[in-house]
């Protein structure tokens, strides 16, 4: 009976591990809120804390349905290296202070725009829309780097229409000519 009783406990345990690993998945991006006041560093010291690539936005002027002021907060996400679960990216954001919530970005995109408000839904709500100053990229965070396929194609196809327009307009001839003029408008 004991033996019995004991591998009936290994099983629990073991299945226990996979409920918990199953709601604990890993991913290599981590959004959190904090309120200023319950931060530990000041909100520009967020890049040091975190010390890799990402992306910070403090929402001063978001009103509830009722049309009141809602709470200063602060919206960060981090890129790791490889996935980290949750506990792991809680356990880092709890550097910058206490955390009011912690969720695994699925969208990079979509979090980036949503920090200013640039999405439909936000925009249905009638949220204020913030500047794209206001959005603070640190250690190196490029968005292009995590830009839909969709995003990436029409850039590209605006690029290639720009330089075509350019070569026929200017009787451009050679690579070198070419590169120039692209580096002078899109940069290198």
């Amino acid at each position: 009976k004991r033996a019995k009783r004991e591998h009936i406990t290994s099983v629990k345990s073991h299945r226990l591990k996979e409920v918990f690993i199953m709601s604990d998945p890993k991913a290599r991006v981590w959004t959190a809120v904090l309120y200023p006041e319950s931060m530990t560093v000041p909100v520009e010291d967020i890049d040091e804390v975190l010390q890799s690539p990402g992306c910070y936005i403090v929402h001063d002027k978001d009103k509830g349905k009722d049309g009141e002021p809602l709470k200063t907060h602060v919206h960060v996400f981090k890129v790791w290296n490889g996935g980290v679960t949750y506990s792991k990216a809680l356990e880092e954001f709890k550097e910058l202070g206490e955390v009011n919530k912690v969720e695994r970005v699925k969208n990079v995109e979509f979090l980036y725009e949503y920090f200013i408000h640039n999405t439909e839904k936000a925009k249905k709500a009638g949220q204020y829309l913030y500047s794209p100053d206001e959005r603070i990229c640190f250690n190196g965070f490029n968005i292009a780097r995590y830009e839909s396929k969709e995003t990436s194609t029409e850039r590209t196809d605006e690029i290639t229409e720009a330089s075509c327009s350019y070569i026929v307009q200017n009787g451009v001839s050679n690579f070198i000519d070419l590169y120039a003029y692209a580096v002078a408008v899109y940069g290198g």
